[in-house]
């Protein structure tokens, strides 16, 4: 059986996050992956037109747009708001799976960030 997945990876944003206010007193880069899998190709495949899939770019403006108006606390907060926000806009065949990873947490000896990743079974 073959899958269809459309990938964001490594969508790198400034994000004010984190639970102390002194980290939250700036903003701190957030890598954002997104996976969007479908059964089922999009027409795109076939007809090679952008009217007839999911265009990625409109998707990166929205989760900017997301983030670029709150102040988070949790990764975990992050990566549920990002997964609803892809749910209301895709089609509801599509398994989401959003990824946040704080690339400098606040933490010592962590070289490769600390992340949390919901995913629609």
């Amino acid at each position: 059986m073959l899958t269809h997945t459309l990938q964001i990876q490594q969508l790198r944003l400034p994000i004010f996050i984190g639970v102390k206010p002194k980290e939250r007193s700036r903003e701190q880069l957030i890598d954002i992956d997104t996976c969007l899998t479908y059964a089922q190709p999009s027409l795109g495949c076939s007809t090679d037109q952008l009217k007839d899939t999911i265009c990625y770019s409109n998707l990166v403006k929205k989760i900017i747009s997301c983030t670029k108006s709150m102040l988070y606390h949790l990764l975990e907060h992050l990566a549920y708001e990002l997964h609803s926000l892809l749910t209301s806009i895709v089609e509801k065949r599509a398994k989401i799976s959003v990824k946040v990873t704080k690339l400098t947490p606040p933490a010592p000896n962590i070289f490769g960030g600390v992340g949390y990743q919901i995913k629609t079974l």
